[in-house]
């Protein structure tokens, strides 16, 4: 007798899953090298990686820095390697250096997403640090990556308006701003996954050419890469969060750019 025929129906990709049973962190290290090997390396490891994975999230490390591998952060994290690191540049921010930044952390956060859709996973927050940060002391999870208002980031705040700086902001000797408080981009915390498509999303043109944005601000600089930051967290609905975060950029000779006390 004839066999019965069988109807082929196409099964509709299962949902992205969480990270295993554990809440799932991308940690973006994106930047210049600089003194990551003599300073920073330890404290990244020991106060973000391995810190994270202390207190119960699947932590993955994205190294998105300049140069040869940064090595030695695996052991409480997955390493994923940035597959091309040439051409850091937009072509509307080739008149400043200073704004190659934005496209490191644009394109890093985008192998993030690859990596999302190569897994089936999703990630529940998102930690960009510069890797030559130097992270001071322990960080407090609990409180920094819990219960937080939507779109948000936690940031230290670069400057402040009438230069009345609260404790552990950036300190550099330029910090009156004109009207706000501008966000560096140093490190950053964004509680939510959702949150962090729009913060590192592509920057409006005008805001990566001339005359670029400056918020008012007293110091003198050619582009106050803070003001264009933080514009483009306003326009895309995003509140800086001001946020007493103890890391500073360690230097070559094992001293750490000041912060207020």
């Amino acid at each position: 007798c004839p066999l019965p025929r069988v109807r082929m129906v196409a099964t509709p990709p299962a949902p992205p899953t969480s990270m295993a049973a554990r809440r799932g962190v991308a940690v973006l290290l994106s930047g210049e090298r600089r003194t990551f090997d003599e300073q920073a390396r330890p404290s990244i490891v020991r106060h973000l990686l391995c810190s994270l994975a202390s207190h119960g999230y699947a932590v993955h490390a994205f190294d998105c820095a300049d140069g040869e591998p940064l090595g030695g952060l695996d052991g409480c994290a997955t390493v994923v390697v940035m597959r091309s690191r040439g051409g850091w540049q937009w072509p509307t921010s080739a008149g400043s250096d200073r704004l190659i930044q934005f496209e490191r952390n644009h394109r890093c956060f985008a192998r993030v997403e690859e990596l999302e859709i190569e897994r089936n996973v999703r990630f529940d927050a998102v930690i960009k640090s510069r890797p030559d940060v130097r992270i001071n002391r322990p960080l407090d999870w609990g409180a920094l990556l819990g219960a937080q208002a939507s779109r948000a980031v936690l940031a230290k705040a670069r400057c402040w308006p009438a230069g009345h700086l609260p404790r552990l902001s950036w300190t550099y000797g330029h910090t009156r701003c004109g009207d706000v408080p501008l966000s560096d981009d140093a490190f950053l915390i964004i509680p939510r996954r959702s949150d962090a498509s729009l913060v590192f999303s592509t920057f409006d043109d005008e805001l990566m050419r001339t005359p670029y944005p400056r918020c008012n601000v007293s110091f003198k600089a050619t582009v106050a890469a803070e003001c264009v930051f933080t514009t483009h967290l306003r326009r895309r609905g995003i509140t800086f969060a001001p946020t007493p975060i103890d890391v500073s950029i360690a230097s070559m000779n094992g001293a750490t750019s000041p912060a207020a006390t």
